[in-house]
């Protein structure tokens, strides 16, 4: 993973499908790169224009990811 540079990021908007998992599976290094973003203080916000899903569902299966 490239460096982040912490002193000039704001924060980070993340798209889930196909950015943080695809299907059931979490994407190589996504992980990582959250743990980074939380040890770091970096604001983050997942995004998703999945309609179907409720928050709560949602916030479920990143719970079982």
């Amino acid at each position: 993973m490239k460096k982040l540079n912490t002193k000039e990021t704001c924060g980070f908007l993340l798209d889930m499908d196909g950015v943080i998992y695809r299907g059931s599976e979490l994407i190589p290094g996504a992980l990582e790169f959250i743990r980074t973003l939380q040890e770091h203080d970096i604001p983050f916000m997942f995004l998703t224009n999945n309609s179907q899903r409720t928050r709560r569902d949602i916030a479920m299966k990143l719970q079982r990811l």
